[in-house]
This record gives structure tokens, C-alpha cells and sequence, in this order.
């Protein structure tokens, strides 16, 4: 996973059951809408570098952090 300026993106370019169980634990340290449990899945190298490009740009925005529930 990718985070930067709150924002974060997962490159996967294979399934990863791994990653379900890291964003249901991000859902409940951090809120269902927070950039953690939201952040997108992508597949392709290329879309993955143009997701981040769109966080960069404020294009795309991540959720607040709702809570710290460690």
C-alpha cells in the first residue's frame, strides 16, 4: 500500500485475501470512510501510477480519519 498526504492506494496484481483482513481492521481503527478502508484496488501498473497522480493533483481525496481506535 501506497500513503501519502492521507491518501492510499493498494497495487495488487494478484488477489490477496491478506488485504481484506488489513481493510477490515483499517475500517475499525480508523472508520469505514477513512482513506485506509477506502483505499482503491488496482490490478494494472499503469492505473495504479495514474491513481496516484490523480491524489497528487487533489483530484482524488481520501476520507478523514474518523477515529484512533488502536
Amino acid at each position: 500500500m501506497l500513503i501519502y498526504k492521507k491518501n492510499a492506494v493498494w497495487w495488487e496484481p494478484n488477489p490477496d485475501s491478506g488485504v481484506d483482513s488489513d481493510i477490515q481492521g483499517y475500517s475499525l481503527m480508523f472508520g469505514p470512510k477513512s482513506f485506509y478502508a477506502t483505499a482503491p484496488r488496482i490490478v494494472d501498473w499503469e492505473e495504479f501510477e495514474h491513481t496516484i497522480n490523480r491524489y497528487y493533483s487533489g483530484e482524488l481525496v481520501g476520507g478523514p480519519v474518523e477515529k484512533m481506535n488502536f
